[in-house]
């Protein structure tokens, strides 16, 4: 069966949920300028979207989701991300986390009894990075066996620490958890915590001056139980043919085109109702200006740039995936790196560019159109553009093989 024509367990279409997003990010963005201005997070959108399928995109079939590919994804994040990229953010890290649990050593009875409730509308959250480290590769938040503030099974883990860009924790159900065990061979775990569970601690100090609404604030683990059958080693997405960080970098890029579609479209509909001509211009409507003409022309150009690159990219991913090798993995991180460089190109440039096309009336409070280069201006500081184009030219060059990371 075609992914258009798969179906679910509840008779949903793949290709409908699609459709579903959009008619979301339509909603989203009605009143997304305004959540921005009073931070206001999301509570009643993102509680409709747990009505929906979409919750459960990336849930394999046999336990209630859609069993979605990443093309799919890609589209729902863009068209969420064209209303609101910070639900779409959200959106993205709770499907990162079905991906990443069903990456896991998890027994399968496990991973199903996760999966259904993540169909049935539970929402996934991440307690991944930390700020206290050398790097954000260096973590200290440990793992360890005993009962727990809950009291859990002796033969449970117990987390405890301080994690930080926990994004989506106030929308949260489930939390995967990255830890470091205690004792002389201390190895990376990842588990998965119940958020309401004692010992879990949401702390709402998320102040960034973009994605403002994205919750991405610290949460604090006071031995907080997870169960032995959630707790897994991840050495196996550290090989050499390991595609899973390729697929986060796609899911980014889909989220930048949308940022900059929303800034052409919020430029268009500018342009054709309240700008005025400039007086040199000679023509009666902005809209007739060759010189915004050509703007708005290079807007949707670089728009469409960024979209091929990630068409192309997924592309390379499905190829990979179909002959998965060290040199097949090269291409698909190379194409992402190359998708992700054009999308945050595109998001800022199209945001700042806004205001260059509309001109001084845009810049006022009422219309809140500075958000749109915040927001792309924090979301592309997730990991340095700088290092996809080295990524790039050192596998052109010199025939480098991309580092093996979430981040590649």
């Amino acid at each position: 069966m075609s992914a258009a024509g798969a179906t679910a367990a509840d008779g949903v279409a793949i290709a409908d949920v699609v459709a579903i997003a959009r008619a979301a990010g339509e909603r989203l963005r009605v009143e997304a300028a305004d959540r921005d201005r009073e931070r206001r997070f999301p509570h009643a959108e993102i509680a409709e979207l747990k009505r929906t399928p979409l919750l459960g995109l990336v849930v394999p079939r046999e336990w209630g989701g859609l069993g979605a590919d990443d093309r799919t994804l890609c589209a729902v994040l863009g068209a969420l991300a064209e209303g609101d990229p910070n639900v779409a953010q959200m959106y993205l890290i709770h499907s990162y986390g079905v991906m990443t649990i069903n990456a896991m050593f998890y027994p399968d009875a496990a991973k199903e009894r996760i999966n259904r409730r993540i169909a049935a509308g539970a929402w996934v959250t991440n307690a991944f990075s930390e700020t206290s480290g050398k790097t954000v590769a260096d973590y200290s938040v440990k793992l360890r066996r005993g009962a727990g503030a809950g009291g859990g099974a002796s033969g449970d883990w117990l987390v405890s620490g301080t994690k930080a860009y926990c994004t989506g924790s106030l929308a949260g159900d489930l939390m995967y958890v990255l830890g470091v065990t205690d004792g002389p061979q201390p190895e990376y775990r990842i588990g998965i915590v119940e958020i309401s569970a004692p010992g879990v601690r949401i702390v709402d100090d998320w102040s960034a001056m973009g994605q403002r609404t994205t919750s991405s604030g610290t949460t604090v683990f006071e031995d907080a139980a997870i169960p032995d059958d959630l707790c897994s080693t991840l050495d196996h997405v550290n090989v050499p043919d390991s595609v899973f960080g390729s697929v986060g970098q796609l899911m980014f890029s889909a989220i930048l085109a949308g940022i900059a579609r929303n800034a052409l479209a919020d430029a268009v509909g500018y342009v054709q109702t309240k700008s005025r001509p400039w007086i040199a211009s000679g023509v009666d409507r902005a809209a007739d200006d060759p010189y915004v003409i050509s703007q708005i022309g290079e807007m949707q150009i670089r728009i469409a740039a960024a979209e091929g690159a990630l068409e192309l990219a997924l592309a390379q991913r499905e190829a990979t995936l179909a002959a998965l090798s060290p040199a097949t993995r090269d291409l698909a991180s190379v194409a992402a790196g190359q998708a992700k460089a054009l999308a945050s190109e595109a998001a800022l440039r199209n945001s700042e560019q806004l205001f260059q096309v509309c001109g001084t009336g845009a810049v006022l409070g009422t219309f809140n159109y500075d958000r749109h280069w915040r927001n792309a201006r924090t979301l592309t500081l997730h990991d340095p553009v700088s290092y996809k184009l080295r990524l790039v030219g050192d596998w052109l060059l010199n025939g480098a093989s991309p580092p093996i990371s979430v981040y590649t």
